[in-house]
């Protein structure tokens, strides 16, 4: 079975004024799918109004939220108040440093790499000398730009509080082997792991739990969804970190993180991209009895192998012309 292109298009309107558009722009956003658009356009002609209330278009409005949050939760196999959507990853991270940070004490160290992200590697170094607390740096290797975790041992200690990487490298591309280096993390030190997967997720919806990672973040914005974040905050550590929220909201999980509080018709419309999911897998798998992360799975294989024909005749030139450069495998995408 071959990942159905044309109704894969058909689902993005935006591609409807050229046919032969083709739209190669996702580190800045990805397009956003009908379903989500349908649901934002709804919320804010129907339901525009603060959510949660006893009067009709209120409650519908909350109950559009919790649709978004609820079908996100079990997608990534967390907890709903595990979960918080806020406007972006950058947002989100930024927010997060200060809830973390306010921890650290001098003495205490975290490790960073400098295959990130400016948002999963510049709001940490900033706490991090605002507290005077030591950095240490994962260097990729020269050569190939991956991160070798054996290079990772020698920076663990017992004052090591977190380690922050990326699910998939933001300089070749290459996905990281997320569950083995939190194992040895974890083996090392007792420290926490927080993963971007801004880069990964466009490709691949994770089971969080399945990772075993303390914190987890990605752009919705970049998986055909409105300008928003998901990040994931393990649960077992929530009461160990400072709010941010408005007094009134500190201790409401889903909103300690996100100061400002949700977005909500932008929260709500993120539900529609697990409606998008749900039409693609129905129209090339039919009820076949899957649900959760095995239909996401099914999902992902497809689009695997459409992008691995789309990117084949460049990593093959690029193999073929490397020349005098040292001598490393061109990664394939899902490698």
């Amino acid at each position: 079975m071959k990942l159905d292109i044309d109704f894969v298009r058909s689902q993005f309107t935006q591609l409807d004024d050229d046919p032969e558009f083709v739209f190669a722009s996702n580190a800045g956003g990805s397009y956003v799918c009908n379903q989500a658009n349908e649901v934002l356009e709804h919320y804010n002609r129907h339901t525009r109004v603060q959510p949660y209330s006893r009067f009709k278009s209120s409650a519908e409005a909350g109950k559009a939220m919790d649709r978004a949050y609820q079908g996100w939760a079990d997608a990534l196999n967390i907890d709903r108040n595990e979960l918080t959507i806020g406007p972006s990853t950058s947002i989100n991270t930024y927010v997060m440093a200060q809830a973390i940070g306010d921890l650290w004490m001098p003495g205490d160290e975290i490790v960073v790499t400098n295959q990130d992200h400016e948002a999963n590697s510049g709001v940490w170094r900033r706490k991090a000398h605002e507290k005077g607390v030591t950095i240490r740096q994962w260097e990729v290797e020269r050569d190939s730009g991956l991160l070798d975790i054996e290079s990772l041992f020698p920076l663990l200690r017992d004052n090591t509080r977190w380690v922050f990487f990326s699910h998939c490298s933001n300089v070749v591309g290459t996905v990281n082997p997320v569950p083995e280096i939190v194992k040895t993390i974890k083996s090392g030190s007792g420290a926490r792991v927080f993963v971007d997967a801004v880069a990964y997720a466009p490709h691949h919806i994770s089971d969080l739990k399945a990772l075993g990672v303390d914190g987890y973040a990605f752009s919705l914005y970049k998986v055909y969804g409105p300008h928003q974040g998901l990040m994931y905050i393990n649960g077992d550590i929530h009461g160990d970190l400072t709010s941010q929220a408005h007094y009134f909201n500190s201790g409401n999980p889903t909103k300690d993180f996100n100061p400002a509080g949700p977005q909500h018709a932008q929260v709500a419309a993120c539900a529609g991209v697990m409606d998008y999911f749900d039409l693609l897998h129905q129209h090339h798998f039919g009820d076949n009895g899957n649900k959760g992360q095995a239909r996401l799975e099914e999902i992902y294989q497809l689009i695997l192998q459409h992008e691995n024909e789309l990117v084949a005749p460049i990593l093959d030139f690029l193999q073929q012309h490397a020349g005098g450069a040292p001598a490393w495998q061109v990664p394939r995408p899902g490698q």
